[in-house]
Order: structure tokens, then C-alpha cells, then sequence
């Protein structure tokens, strides 16, 4: 059964002036022209059916956003948190790019216990920074991972999603896992169902941002038997929420 999908989209306005230099910069900034990064983190909208969710980012998770900029592909500020960038400058010149993730790849399988958690990623195009005044730099987010919502609602069962690369998580209450995407190589994900003996099984492939519902319920013509139930939710609804973040004296 497919249902519509759902791009989640957060739309943010953050003001960028700190300084995180992973190169040496020349100190002297009188031989050396220098500017400034306004980076605005935007989303998308798109037209959904059906039943809509939808994802806000408060001010509070944006603070925690990690900031990568390169230069000619030579990383030059290197995951800074949002909240402690202040006074960024950096030389005049073409062939800057930013990069924005709320978390790390590795963060987004291991927090929660191993179930993971939700990752925004956001790339910009290539740009120039011009001498003393600020560079706008449009950076668009999307959710970069999947996710299986496991919704138990029948008593003493367990579900179990073992992966293709060797991860293995079992519930016996309703949770949510978080799975990285490699469009080069497909992850598959195989959810199987126990209960009293009998084992149900069914296989997913997760190659693109997206959410798997899978529904454990009684059987509505016998109700001492389960089903298992699987939709897939492939377009995101568009909540949109300015932030801005201060720049501090």
C-alpha cells in the first residue's frame, strides 16, 4: 500500500559571523581583504495528500546545527556548532561552499540507544566572498536518512529489523529506527514478527529518505491471530519556521 511521502523541509534564517579557520589564515588582514557569510538554511514546499505531518525546527536544535566550510574543496571551518560562531571572516575570493548537518552519519545510527536518531544535511552551491560585506549563501535542507516506525499492539511480541550491514534491533514496544541512505548500495532491512511461537518476515530496501510504517495488530477475522502491516510514506510536508541566530558582541 503506498501512501504519499513526505519531504521534511525546515526553512531558517541563520546569520553566520564566527571563527572556526581550520586553515591558517594570514594575521595580517590589512595585506589580506576579508568578508563575511550569511548562510540561510531554507526548505523547499511541495503539495502532499492526504494525512500531513510535519517537522518544525526550534531555535534550540538549530543552535546545535555543525557548519563545514571548504574553500577549492579544502575544509577551512570544520563542525562548528551554530551557537558558538561568532565574527567569522574569511579571505576574499570564488570557490566556497557550505555544508550543514544537525548530526553527524555516525550520531544518526548510534544515539538512542543504536535506534538513531532524525539527520538534516544541506549543501550550497559554489560562492564568492566579497571585501568587508556579507556574502548570502542560500543552503537547501532535506532529511538525509529513513526511518521504520514499529507500532506494536499486540501483547507479548517482538519485532526485529536485522540490516544487510550487520545491525540488528529488536522491540517489543513501539519505536522509531533511523537507517543511513547510500544510493550506491541499497540497504536492506528485514522486519520479523514473534509472537507465540509464529514468525512472520518481510523484507524492505531503504535507498532514498523516506518512512516505513510497520503496524503488529490483531487480525480483524480472528482476533487470536496478528497481521503485519507495511506502508511506505514517501512525500514530506512543509512546516516552515524562521530562526535567526544572534550575532554576540
Amino acid at each position: 500500500m503506498k501512501q504519499s511521502l513526505i519531504y521534511t523541509i525546515l526553512s531558517m534564517t541563520i546569520l553566520l559571523l564566527a571563527g572556526c579557520n581550520v586553515k591558517d589564515w594570514p594575521e595580517n588582514t590589512t595585506e589580506t581583504e576579508v568578508g563575511y557569510i550569511d548562510v540561510q538554511l531554507q526548505g523547499k514546499e511541495s503539495v502532499t495528500r492526504g494525512d500531513n505531518t510535519s517537522t518544525v525546527i526550534s531555535k534550540e536544535e538549530a543552535d546545535l546545527f555543525l557548519v563545514t566550510v571548504t574553500h577549492n574543496g579544502e575544509v577551512v571551518c570544520q563542525q562548528k556548532e551554530l551557537m558558538g560562531l561568532v565574527h567569522l571572516t574569511f579571505p576574499v575570493g570564488n570557490g566556497y561552499k557550505v555544508f550543514v548537518e544537525n548530526i553527524t552519519e555516525t550520531q544518526a545510527i548510534e544515539a538512542n540507544q543504536g535506534w538513531g536518531a532524525k539527520r538534516f544535511t544541506g549543501n550550497s552551491k559554489s560562492f564568492g566572498i566579497v571585501s568587508n560585506k556579507p556574502t548570502s549563501v542560500a543552503v537547501p535542507c532535506h532529511q538525509a536518512n529513513a526511518a521504520i516506525n514499529v507500532d506494536v499492539a499486540v501483547a507479548n511480541s517482538k519485532v526485529t529489523l536485522t540490516t544487510s550491514d550487520g545491525r540488528e534491533l529488536s522491540t517489543e514496544e513501539s519505536r522509531v529506527a533511523y537507517f543511513n541512505i547510500n544510493a550506491t548500495a541499497p540497504l536492506q532491512v528485514t522486519i520479523t514478527v514473534e509472537k507465540d511461537g509464529e514468525v512472520m518476515q518481510e523484507e524492505v530496501n531503504l535507498e532514498t529518505p523516506k518512512q516505513i510504517n510497520v503496524n503488529v495488530m490483531p487480525d480483524m477475522v480472528d482476533m487470536n491471530q496478528f497481521s503485519l502491516n507495511i506502508t511506505y510514506e514517501d512525500t514530506f510536508d512543509v512546516e516552515f519556521e524562521y530562526i535567526k541566530v544572534p550575532i554576540e558582541d
